[in-house]
């Protein structure tokens, strides 16, 4: 988004690959005296920010949950969140979040994923117990019957026989 009220446009799709983004850029920094760059937090992490910075290119990375918007608008695509991520940086509407060193990251990286690995280990232990205990009560033929339908877990199948164990209630009036 050029300075002043015109809309923003596409200039060019680049693909990160690590380097391309910062050579593209580049061509741009030599051409006007002030580029400021932002993308949205999300899986890739800050190594795009930090390779950008390190090669002099003021860039920020927002939460996309404090990007604004428009209530109800969740048509999502590359190209408009661009367009709306360069109007909002140049307009002063973003909310940066904090870059963590590389090391910091990492380490923040490996303790999430030691904690969904924790979760998912507590999670196994009790559809183990789960699967133990049903066999031993008169919910085991409901739910061996239930399971044999298609996308039907034995988590599945153990809730719905287990919530809706008196399917009588459910009867039409006749």
């Amino acid at each position: 988004a050029r300075e002043g009220r015109e809309a923003a446009e596409t200039w060019k799709t680049i693909p990160y690959d690590g380097v391309r983004p910062v050579k593209a850029l580049k061509m741009l920094v030599k051409s006007r005296e002030e580029l400021r760059v932002c993308y949205e937090a999300g899986p890739t992490g800050f190594g795009l920010c930090r390779r950008l910075r390190e090669a002099g290119i003021d860039c920020i990375v927002v939460a996309p949950s404090l990007v604004p918007g428009k209530a109800g608008d969740r048509v999502k695509t590359d190209r408009r969140d661009a367009r709306r991520l360069a109007h909002f940086l140049r307009s002063g509407d973003l909310t940066a979040v904090h870059v963590p060193e590389e090391a910091v990251e990492a380490i923040r990286d490996l303790e999430r994923a030691r904690d969904d690995a924790k979760c998912a280990e507590r999670a196994a232990r009790l559809t183990q117990a789960l699967e133990e205990l049903v066999e031993e009560t008169v919910l085991a033929p409901l739910v061996k019957s239930l399971q044999a339908f298609r996308g039907i877990s034995l988590v599945s199948a153990v809730t719905i026989a287990a919530e809706v164990s008196d399917l009588r209630r459910f009867a039409t009036a006749g």
